[in-house]
């Protein structure tokens, strides 16, 4: 989970939290006021009602006038039934101590109450009156209706609040995630080889740090490629001295090695091919180190692919071994002498390590030219194919003094690369096969 999500997630949490709390608070408070609101206005309508019966001129209970829901009680008898019933007067309502007008209160159900009161009417001359008791359970009007509104109003509230902080949280997390992106961007763009990629101002503070380390990072880094490119061309140039007198040397050894003694001819030969395989070494520097230094330029030219394929194949000894499939001619605009290399190079490592049979195909869109060199050899690990293109890297180290520097592939994609185009691996279980891709595009006019 991203540093966004989890930061929308957090606020929402917090917002929900915090909202949530007051919501239950403000419910819980409110519902209380409006229930003793209703309950008191309850209230003072049943003891108005009594009142108005208490000082009615009245001589007989039986002619007492009330609302219908009022129950009265003359001496323990119901004499009117109303809204509060038989089973509503429990011994625990009708045996409680009444005091003239003292109203008493009973719950009876949600938002419903009974309510109860005694008064004393006027009775025959002479006597102390009749004590009368009154009954009604009421309904509180109005309270669920209340509450359910306010419920409502902090619920939109709520679902607003919990909006609002994910909006701020997704402009914070943005603020906070854009320049992360383009650090990451950067180093991606580093790690894919760029050295010349700096980061500017981020904005925040807390990144500029971040920012002076990176680029701190990749002049250091830039210095010391660049040191080790000039070291490697230095060296390269400086070898080309002696080896310019190695070669004939060679040579010589070579043409008198049938006069020499066996063990004297098999020296002759390992130190001539010591000596090849050090002129190609060199080469190869020099021309890794050229690309390195951006003073590749290309020469382009229309180059018949098909013909220059089977040149390199003739010239190199291999057109019994490889199969050519492609259309009688496949026309691109490339660099002749590189192109060149990268055939031999990849035939060459199909010949090397792979298995017959081994093909080249070629084909040509209005938008690409495609190379394909294939060959039935063991299929290469995952692991393997992500450093092919690396430079003196080798699947097998025991191959280090037969197959060859190392800088074979990488010169390859140097070379494709200079083209703008692109190469890549597939190998399974039945085939490798490494496939070029060229632009048939104006801009490959320069590197």
């Amino acid at each position: 989970m991203g540093i966004r999500a989890r930061t929308v997630i957090a606020s929402i949490v917090v917002v929900l939290l915090v909202s949530g709390g007051t919501a239950v608070a403000v419910v819980a408070t409110v519902g209380t006021w409006v229930y003793s609101v209703a309950r008191s206005q309850a209230q003072d309508q049943f003891l108005q009602e009594a009142r108005r019966i208490q000082q009615a001129d009245l001589l007989a209970p039986r002619q007492i006038t009330a609302s219908p829901d009022m129950t009265i009680v003359v001496d323990g008898h119901i004499t009117r039934l109303g809204s509060a019933k038989s089973a509503d007067l429990t011994p625990g309502v009708t045996s409680t101590n009444h005091t003239d007008l003292q109203v008493l209160r009973r719950t009876r159900g949600l938002y419903r109450i009974l309510f109860g009161t005694q008064v004393t009417l006027r009775g025959p001359p002479g006597s102390n009156g009749v004590q009368v008791q009154l009954y009604s359970v009421r309904p509180l009007l109005g309270v669920h209706d209340k509450i359910v509104s306010v419920i409502k109003v902090v619920a939109i509230c709520l679902l607003v609040g919990v909006l609002l902080g994910a909006l701020v949280a997704l402009w914070l997390s943005r603020y906070i995630v854009r320049p992360l992106q383009r650090i990451d961007r950067a180093a991606a763009r580093a790690s894919d080889g760029d050295i010349t990629v700096r980061l500017g101002p981020q904005g925040a503070p807390e990144l500029e740090r971040l920012v002076q380390s990176f680029n701190g990072l990749m002049d250091t880094h830039e210095h010391s490629l660049q040191q080790s490119h000039r070291f490697a061309a230095d060296v390269s140039h400086e070898l080309r001295t002696p080896l310019a007198a190695l070669l004939p040397a060679g040579e010589v050894l070579q043409e008198e090695s049938a006069s020499m003694s066996p063990d004297a001819r098999e020296a002759a030969g390992l130190l001539n091919g010591e000596i090849q395989n050090l002129a190609r070494l060199v080469e190869d520097l020099i021309e890794i180190s050229r690309h390195d230094s951006g003073q590749v330029v290309l020469s382009l030219e229309t180059t018949d692919l098909v013909e220059l394929t089977n040149d390199v194949l003739d010239h190199r000894g291999w057109l019994d071994d490889v199969r050519v499939s492609a259309q009688p001619h496949v026309i691109a605009q490339v660099d002749r002498r590189r192109i060149e290399l990268v055939i031999a190079n990849l035939v060459g490592n199909a010949v090397r390590h792979g298995r017959p049979p081994i093909a080249i195909d070629l084909a040509s869109t209005p938008s690409d030219t495609v190379i394909e060199v294939t060959n039935a050899g063991e299929p290469i690990p995952p692991q393997v194919q992500d450093r092919l293109f690396d430079r003196f890297y080798k699947v097998e180290t025991a191959r280090t003094r037969t197959q060859g520097s190392g800088l074979g592939l990488a010169l390859t994609l140097e070379n494709v690369r200079a083209h703008h185009g692109r190469i890549g691996v597939h190998s399974d279980e039945s085939a490798t096969t490494f496939r070029v891709t060229l632009p048939n595009s104006p801009k490959r006019q320069g590197n």
